[in-house]
């Protein structure tokens, strides 16, 4: 296969994170994301005009491979919950 048509997680190799790592790291970075859309909107409303995690969880998706996607988007239902849970 050629390197052009890799994706950024294939040219890194697997040894570089595991799965769980990367899982565990999108959900926190998912979780910190949501807390700085709440501190950028305005107070007092009820919803968040900036919603951070809606980019971060595409740019994630789009550097990993499909068949990653599950265990991704699995690792995002905790974080959310728990900013849910929170505020």
């Amino acid at each position: 296969m050629n390197r052009a048509n890799q994706k950024p997680a294939d040219v890194i190799g697997e040894a570089a994170l595991s799965a769980w790592w990367r899982a565990g790291l999108f959900a926190l970075a998912y979780f910190f994301c949501a807390e700085a859309g709440n501190y950028l909107s305005v107070r007092g409303g009820t919803y968040i005009s900036f919603w951070l995690p809606a980019g971060l969880t595409v740019a994630v998706l789009l550097l990993n491979r499909t068949r990653d996607w599950p265990g991704l988007l699995l690792a995002a239902l905790p974080a959310n919950l728990l900013f849910d849970y929170l505020h």
